[in-house]
């Protein structure tokens, strides 16, 4: 127990009495000190009062938070033999405190006393209005019990409500909160000091006065055949009441009354019935109050009522992987993609760390804030539109992170705020492959990214592996998005997400082994991609395929994919001075055979017919075998004089499909 709370109730009468005394007990071997109890005038610009500590070793004085609020010592450590304390606090009254101070392995303590430490009768609303450190006694409701092992609760009393931090038990002792058998709505009076702790105003290890058990109390809550919660269909809860009142009423708070009503109440049975409608939403609950008198005044016991939601919470693989019922999901990603030109489609992609798929006009869309590249969370069923899953009877339930496109100069000059950011630069350095721990820059100005995780929702393991899986390397050009935070006085994205990634860089080269910068003149592996590949329209550089070539098989290979379940894709491919070709496997969207057209300006230098692959489908990681009739050469009508950008595009032509994947796209000289 702490002893400044002992002291408080004795030291009106001992403060005087005891100022100059010296114990025994005073005289360890280690450390002395000349009082154990020290009192402090109540008025004064300075009011002050000296002790002596003798050590035969270093010590230093330690104090809780309230009593630091109020009482400075000074010097607050020490070396062997005597030394002079000075203990100083402002004008005021009612306080006690208690300091210690430790020498090795032993301990004195000082009590320090402000004027007479009175105890207060008052409301929680004048606890609430009145000075830290002054001790309170105060009469309530227990209206909610958080801890029960060191007792912390709430008060409440009809003017506000205290939050009890710590309760002592019939003996002063801590951690014993529940030999007192205190239950919601009982009556109960308690006194002890107040503190305010992050905004919330505590009496901290209170002493119990008085305990009023409550006339009435919950039993038991009987949601039928072994469930914790109304079942998503609806039904009835029966509770049972132990009532010593004059009859039972029942207040179920007005934002529940549409889905939860009272069926009967049984006052000789201490039975109460609640019936619960079908729930069409999430997960619900509300907090049900039970109220009897006994002439003079209330008493309440409270439960709490929960239903289980028809919504399922899943990641957009777990969404496309689910069968067509008429279960609703709930999802949430950064929209990537409009289905349409505006948002009065209601129509967008979304994707998080596990996929993409398409939100076919959800409900609300139209007239919220949110826009590509925002993270949201949306709700519907599992539809498909020719074999294609998509999201239908969808609404738009929140906008959780508006992301806002940054330069990496102004987002590091950006005050600290809790927005999100999206931001591109070069790759510098990786300083953790496996979760992405990486530096960028804009040719300036170099920003840390603290993790780079494939996409929302990512956690544990599943953020790991970005660097390899998209085969992130230095000098590409990498943009990711996330929160803002400061380290060590240092901007970073805290935690970033994977947006895109052009290809453009290479690793250090080995200094046994001399490279070039060269372009086109390594030799690249079979599906590897030695071109830089930049989005212009509906097309996407941030998937990978695992793929089988006959014996030869790779995983994680970079692809460029073009269009959408709607919409034609196109995409720019820079080729170096040289070139003569452009080599690729291509593959169209399973179902759907495509058609690309390659152009440098207005000039359409050639097309070709790709075939539709079942490996194509869903969401990145793809899976595809592919033979030699799925590896092209598109020929230039010359070789190339300089560095040149040629498009690349989904069209209609021999075929209607809008979506196709190239990988291991390489220039030819």
């Amino acid at each position: 127990m702490k002893l400044k709370y002992i002291f408080a109730s004795i030291v009106a009468t001992l403060a005087l009495a005891v100022g100059c005394e010296k114990e025994a007990d005073h005289y360890l071997s280690e450390i002395q000190v000349s009082t154990s109890y020290v009192s402090l005038a109540t008025t004064g610009e300075s009011n002050t009062a000296q002790i002596t500590v003798t050590a035969s070793d270093s010590w230093s004085i330690s104090m809780d938070s309230a009593t630091e609020k109020w009482l400075t010592v000074s010097p607050a450590t020490g070396g062997a033999g005597e030394t002079t304390v000075t203990f100083t606090a402002a004008a005021g009254e009612g306080k006690s405190g208690s300091v210690k101070i430790v020498s090795g392995t032993k301990t004195q303590w000082v009590n320090v006393i402000q004027g007479v430490a009175t105890i207060s009768t008052a409301t929680c609303a004048e606890v609430i209005a009145g000075p830290d450190s002054k001790n309170y006694r105060v009469t309530g409701v227990v209206t909610s019990i958080v801890n029960t092992t060191y007792g912390n609760w709430y008060l409440n009393d009809g003017t506000g409500e205290v939050y009890i931090y710590g309760t002592l038990d019939s003996k002063g002792a801590t951690k014993n909160f529940l030999s007192w058998g205190l239950e919601v709505g009982d009556e109960i009076t308690v006194e002890g000091p107040k503190t305010t702790y992050n905004g919330t105003v505590e009496l901290v290890d209170v002493t119990v006065v008085k305990i009023n058990k409550s006339l009435i109390k919950v039993d038991d809550v009987n949601y039928g055949e072994n469930l914790d919660a109304v079942a998503v269909e609806g039904g009835d809860v029966d509770i049972t009441i132990s009532c010593k009142g004059n009859g039972i009423d029942v207040t179920i708070p007005e934002s529940a009354k549409t889905w939860l009503g009272v069926t009967f109440i049984d006052n000789s049975e201490g039975l109460v019935r609640l019936s619960a409608r079908p729930n069409e939403g999430g997960d619900r609950s509300a907090t049900v109050t039970f109220i009897t008198t006994d002439g003079r005044k209330d008493y309440t016991a409270e439960t709490i009522i929960s239903q289980k939601g028809a919504i399922v919470a899943a990641t957009v693989k777990e969404f496309i992987d689910a069968e067509e019922t008429s279960t609703i999901y709930r999802v949430s990603g950064v929209i990537t993609e409009m289905y349409a030109s505006d948002k009065q489609n209601k129509s967008f992609y979304i994707r998080d760390w596990s996929g993409e798929v398409l939100i076919y006009r959800a409900e609300g869309f139209d007239t919220s804030d949110a826009k590509v590249g925002d993270v949201v969370t949306v709700t519907g069923v599992r539809t498909s539109y020719k074999e294609t899953p998509q999201m239908g009877t969808a609404k738009f339930e929140s906008l959780d992170h508006p992301v806002t496109e940054i330069s990496i100069a102004s987002f590091l000059e950006e005050g600290q705020n809790s927005t999100w950011y999206r931001v591109t630069g070069t790759v510098t350095e990786i300083a953790n492959e496996s979760y992405g721990n990486i530096y960028i820059t804009d040719g300036t100005k170099i920003l840390y990214i603290y993790g780079c995780y494939p996409g929302v929702g990512a956690t544990g393991d599943a953020r790991k592996g970005v660097v390899a899986a998209k085969g992130i390397k230095v000098g590409d050009k990498l943009t990711v998005f996330g929160p803002r935070s400061v380290y060590n006085g240092t901007p970073q994205v805290n935690g970033g997400f994977f947006w895109s990634l052009e290809k453009g860089g290479s690793e250090e080269p080995d200094p046994e082994e001399p490279g070039t910068d060269e372009p086109g003149t390594d030799e690249p592996g079979q599906f590897d991609t030695n071109v830089t590949c930049t989005t212009v329209a509906s097309a996407y550089t941030d998937g990978v395929i695992n793929v089988t070539h006959g014996e030869t098989s790779a995983e994680g290979v970079f692809t460029l994919k073009l269009g959408s379940s709607s919409k034609y894709g196109s995409a720019t491919i820079t080729l170096p001075a040289g070139t003569t070709a452009v080599k690729f496997y291509g593959i169209a969207w399973k179902g759907s055979p495509a058609t690309l057209k390659f152009s440098v300006g207005e000039t359409v230098i050639g097309t070709q017919d790709l075939s539709a692959n079942d490996g194509a489908s869903g969401s990145s990681p793809y899976t595809a075998t592919v033979a030699d009739s799925d590896y092209y050469t598109v020929t230039l009508p010359e070789a190339l004089t300089a560095e040149t950008e040629v498009k690349v595009e989904t069209v209609e032509g021999t075929n209607t499909g809008c979506r196709a994947i190239l990988f291991g796209i390489q220039a030819v000289n």
